[in-house]
């Protein structure tokens, strides 16, 4: 796949709401980067909470798999962010 191709793909991802990105690198192999990712977690769920609405929030079982309500687990999306990836090399 061609850089132009690959920009393309991100483009679309982006639009479609599949694919964010951030504006900063974060180092979670430190304790202060582990510390930004958590409260960077945390936001969003606050965020998603407040516009799911209490009854509409999923519980998560164990391994962040949803019990209930929909969505996609974190490492659900990380697989297919990791297959994305795979695909553009």
């Amino acid at each position: 796949m061609s850089v132009e191709e690959a920009e393309e793909v991100v483009g679309q991802l982006g639009e479609g709401g599949m694919l964010s990105l951030e504006s900063q690198i974060i180092d979670a192999t430190t304790q202060e980067g582990l510390q930004v990712l958590k409260k960077i977690e945390e936001e969003e769920r606050a965020a998603k909470a407040n516009v799911s609405g209490s009854s509409d929030i999923a519980e998560t079982g164990r391994k962040g798999k949803a019990v209930g309500g929909e969505g996609k687990s974190k490492e659900e999306e990380a697989l297919e962010e990791e297959d994305l990836a795979k695909e553009i090399d």
